[in-house]
Parts: structure tokens; C-alpha cells; sequence
């Protein structure tokens, strides 16, 4: 499944492509003859009208052609020139290919010495699909079912904790030097939950968390580090403050995911404690 790219995602897309033609541009300047002028003048051409391809299937991945009919710069030289059906030929059969797998075709190697062109130049025409990150903030939610036991002063003592978490998540998305997907998030989360603790005082547990989701090659199936401070509160106690620690696994859809998770509370309740517990939830 792949994930519908943001708005934001294509305007830094775009702009990143817009970016890398220009430089690619300035890089044809230094040996001058008819062929390459006319390059040159096409390419200017194509880097202002600004229609550049994106692959629906792996946005990361250059396209020859999209479904749309948008031409990468090497697709536009090529037909300007009247190269027509080896335009149609190679997006029928080798559409996601780079220039220097396509440089094994005699026809294009033949066009290449016409204009002037080396294969390493028509290759820095094409996109370099190097790092490159774009950033929005994205509302979130998560039900945890936390299962698990407590060690305190008292003793010891199995729990359960239903825990709702409401925030922001920062998403980034974009691709590594070689193309592959990157996909990271920092969320940041209020969190409630009731822990019922058997033969003790069911106390309400108030925190703030910190959800970090390293960089990745898959945007669905995560691995996250959380942390904060909590503060717990029973009827006729003092509020006892503490931290927690933990970490999990999330596999998201387009909209609700699952995950699975382990946190470790330490809090002051009764002296100093700890609690130790496992959950399941859904996340959106």
C-alpha cells in the first residue's frame, strides 16, 4: 500500500526536481556547438513550464512518462526532436528506468553523439533521487490497553490501564540517495488512563509524551521510542508525580492502525514505585 503523497510532499517534490534541472542546466554551459544550444534552449524551456512527471505507484522512483503524459527532461529533448516513437517505445517498456540503463539502446546513444551529449550528461539531466524531506503536523489519537503489574511499598500487584492519547504528529516524508522511501514522525501527546491496580486505589494517571518514529524505509510498519512525565492522582492521596519509558511497533493504514507496545513507570505513590506493563491499541 502506498500513501497518497501530501500537498506539501509534491510542492517540495517539485520544487527539489526545478532545483536539479537548473543545476543540470548551468552544467551544460561549458562546451558551446549548435547541438547543445539547442539543448539548452529546450531544457529551459521544459524547466519553466514546470510539468514534471510523478509515479503514482513510488513517488521516489523517476517515470518517463506519467499516466498524465508528463515527460521527464530527458522524455521532452528526446521528442522535441522528433524521437516520437522511441519516446512511446521506451515508456511501453522501460518507464521507470534511469538514463545509464537506457544508454544500452543503440538509438539512444546514436541521438546522444547528435547533440553533443555524453551519457553522464544526459544522466545529471535526469533527477538525482537524492535525500530530501518534506514536513507537515498531522492531528493523532491512540487507545492503548495496558496490562501489567506494580511494585511499590504495598507490595505487589497486577494491573490493567485503558489509556486514551490525543496530539500533534510532525510527519516527514520523502526518499534517500538511492531513491528508497523515508518516512519519519515526532508526535507529541496528552495522555490519560485509568489504572486499576487489584487490592489498591484505582487511581487516574495524567501524562504528556514524547512518540518518536526513526526514519524508514516503510511508511506503514514502525517502530517508536515514547517518554514523559505523568502525574498520578487518587481520591484523599497526594498527587505523585513520575516518568515513563517505552517503546513499540505500529502498523498504520490510510486512516486506523494497530500497535503493540511495553512501557516502565516510575512514580513516587507509596514511596517510590514501579509498574511494568504491555498494551494493544488502535492509533490513527
Amino acid at each position: 500500500m502506498h500513501r497518497v503523497p501530501s500537498a506539501r510532499w509534491l510542492s517540495a517534490e517539485r520544487d527539489r526536481v526545478r532545483a536539479h534541472l537548473e543545476g543540470a542546466l548551468g552544467a551544460l554551459g561549458g562546451r558551446d556547438s549548435a547541438p547543445r544550444r539547442w539543448v539548452r534552449a529546450t531544457l529551459r524551456g521544459y524547466i519553466d513550464a514546470g510539468r514534471f512527471p510523478q509515479n503514482e505507484g513510488a513517488v521516489e522512483t523517476p517515470v518517463f512518462v506519467d499516466p498524465s503524459g508528463a515527460r521527464c527532461a530527458v522524455a521532452a529533448l528526446l521528442e522535441a526532436s522528433g524521437e516520437h516513437a522511441l519516446v512511446r517505445e521506451i515508456a511501453t517498456t522501460q518507464n521507470l528506468a534511469r538514463v545509464t540503463s537506457l544508454a544500452a539502446d543503440p538509438r539512444l546513444v546514436a541521438w546522444l553523439r547528435r547533440h553533443d551529449l555524453s551519457v553522464a550528461e544526459a544522466a545529471r539531466i535526469q533527477p538525482a533521487y537524492r535525500a530530501h524531506m518534506a514536513y507537515d503536523w498531522r492531528p493523532t489519537a491512540a487507545a492503548v490497553l495496558q496490562v501489567g503489574g506494580a511494585l511499590a511499598r504495598g507490595g505487589a500487584a497486577a494491573l490493567v490501564a485503558p489509556t486514551v492519547r490525543l496530539g500533534l504528529r510532525r510527519v516527514g516524508e520523502g526518499s534517500d540517495d538511492h531513491g528508497s522511501s523515508r518516512y519519519a514522525a515526532t508526535s507529541l501527546m496528552v495522555e490519560y488512563a485509568g489504572v486499576l491496580q487489584l487490592d489498591a486505589v484505582t487511581r487516574h494517571q495524567l501524562g504528556a509524551l514524547v512518540q518518536w518514529e526513526p526514519t524508514s524505509n516503510h511508511r506503514e510498519a514502525r517502530g517508536y521510542a515514547m517518554g514523559g512525565p505523568v502525574l498520578g492522582l487518587a481520591p484523599g492521596q497526594t498527587p505523585a508525580p513520575g516518568a515513563q519509558l517505552g517503546g513499540g511497533f505500529a502498523l498504520r493504514g490510510r486512516t486506523l492502525g494497530w500497535s503493540v507496545e511495553g512501557m516502565a513507570t516510575l512514580y513516587s505513590a507509596d514511596g517510590l514505585g514501579f509498574r511494568l506493563t504491555a498494551g494493544l491499541g488502535l492509533v490513527w
